[in-house]
């Protein structure tokens, strides 16, 4: 990823534990890449690929809640190594800057064997689907504070 490696962006957690303190979920098991929420349900950190007018991509951390129908697809992937391309869906928790309104965007993510975090690959959503697929100007992806 060349000049772009130290641009990764990373949301520490899901916007709802942060913007509900009243609401804040009971954790029950963190590993840095899954929160499992009492009354909340199973948490899920991706990569959100933002792609640069320069050519490259930078990577977003942000934060999935998994559909329930795919916990098990979800959970025999949890191995770095275990990854197999199977498509799995949830919805993104993060008002991603510059593009707040992603928030609560249904998103299809897949991972790849060896890879740590899996990859959104697709959504319906309007916004959501232009952010995926246009290249964007690296200063504002630089300069957009999270």
């Amino acid at each position: 990823m060349g000049d772009n490696e130290n641009l990764s962006r990373v949301y520490p957690q899901a916007d709802d534990f942060t913007r509900l303190p009243d609401h804040y979920p009971t954790k029950t098991w963190h590993d840095g890449r899954v929160i499992a929420g009492q009354d909340f349900g199973v948490t899920l950190r991706v990569i959100l690929p933002i792609g640069l007018d320069t050519g490259d991509t930078v990577p977003f951390e942000v934060w999935v809640v998994i559909d329930s129908g795919d916990l098990s697809k979800v959970a025999s992937q949890l191995d770095p190594d275990g990854w197999t391309g199977q498509t799995c869906r949830g919805v993104l928790l993060n008002a991603v800057e510059p593009w707040p309104e992603v928030y609560g965007a249904e998103v299809t993510f897949a991972g790849q064997p060896g890879q740590f975090l899996p990859t959104i690959t697709g959504t319906e959503h309007p916004v959501l689907k232009r952010v995926l697929s246009e290249k964007w100007p690296r200063r504002t992806v630089v300069a957009t504070p999270l």
